[in-house]
């Protein structure tokens, strides 16, 4: 099997770089037309000009807690919870909304791997047709499903192990023989007693 996750992995820097400058306009354009926040937030700029890491740097950035404010004040205006920030409404196309600390609400749509996790779970050794355990949380935030969708787009099965306490967590393991599991460091140290890592294999 490749140790690559796909074509795009193998590409020269000159390459990549083309191909990532290539595509900035639309996403720039796409943003300003789906997004009421940042067809504000944006309204001074041409998205057929930002073609080069120069033009890059000079966008607006929005920071996480500018993010909340935003938000905040959407929604002390019985406004959009996402604070105008979401190309998508409430319907089929927006299956589930996570709350963050703050709280910052986050929508999950419907594209495969949505979160695009898969590639960094390959790099941290996870293979399809495997077993994975996820012992993050599908509750409130978005930890647990970033994680599954990712495996899922992998091509792994996933056993949804979170808020359970370790040694529940831990007890399927010799049933179903997982080949890794995704958790926090700290439910790494506490299970196996050694120092935390991401990714630990299991046992059989």
């Amino acid at each position: 099997m490749s140790e690559f996750f796909d074509a795009l992995e193998m590409r020269g820097s000159t390459e990549r770089e083309a191909a990532l400058l290539k595509a900035l306009p639309l996403q720039v354009a796409h943003a300003k037309l789906a997004s009421p926040a940042f067809a504000e937030i944006l309204q001074d700029v041409n998205p057929a000009q930002v073609t080069s890491r120069t033009a890059l740097a000079q966008l607006p950035v929005i920071r996480k807690h500018e993010l909340l404010e935003l938000q905040l004040k959407s929604r002390s205006k019985a406004g959009n919870i996402f604070g105008g920030f979401s190309a998508k409404s409430f319907g089929a196309d927006l299956p589930r909304v996570f709350a963050s600390p703050g709280p910052i609400y986050e929508p999950e749509g419907t594209a495969k791997d949505y979160w695009r996790m898969a590639r960094a779970i390959f790099a941290a050794g996870f293979r399809p047709g495997e077993l994975i355990h996820n012992s993050f949380s599908y509750h409130f935030v978005p930890a647990g499903s970033m994680m599954e969708t990712g495996a899922h787009a992998l091509g792994c099965t996933v056993f949804p192990a979170a808020r359970a306490r370790p040694n529940s967590r831990c007890r399927p393991w010799p049933n179903s023989s997982p080949r890794a599991t995704s958790a926090r460091r700290a439910f790494c140290a506490s299970s196996w007693k050694k120092p935390p890592r991401w990714v630990w294999p299991c046992p059989a």
